[in-house]
């Protein structure tokens, strides 16, 4: 199991142009790189939407601990974090 954090970037987080600090981006990438090396069962998030809880839930009467396994929903999860991340570098790169 693994609660995947510290992909997210907070407003006026500057990545590239003045960064926030020196080598920012390149921490961004580490921990993405990190969090897709890992090959959890279960995974959980601070936002249920992130990991489909209320699904989960229903099928918990019927599929028992099984409703929990997703290791393709972090895979596809840690996905969009790292393509948010790389469009937000794009953007920052192409801004004035």
């Amino acid at each position: 199991m693994v609660f995947p954090d510290g992909t997210g970037v907070n407003p006026g987080t500057k990545l590239v142009k003045a960064p926030s600090y020196p080598g920012i981006a390149d921490d961004y990438r580490r921990t993405i790189r990190l969090l897709e090396s890992l090959k959890p069962d279960i995974f959980l998030s601070f936002h249920s939407e992130f990991f489909d809880l209320e699904g989960k839930c229903a099928r918990v009467a019927p599929q028992g601990v099984r409703a929990w396994l997703d290791p393709e929903g972090y895979r596809r999860r840690i996905a969009a974090e790292k393509a948010v991340f790389e469009k937000l570098v794009s953007h920052e790169k192409q801004a004035r």
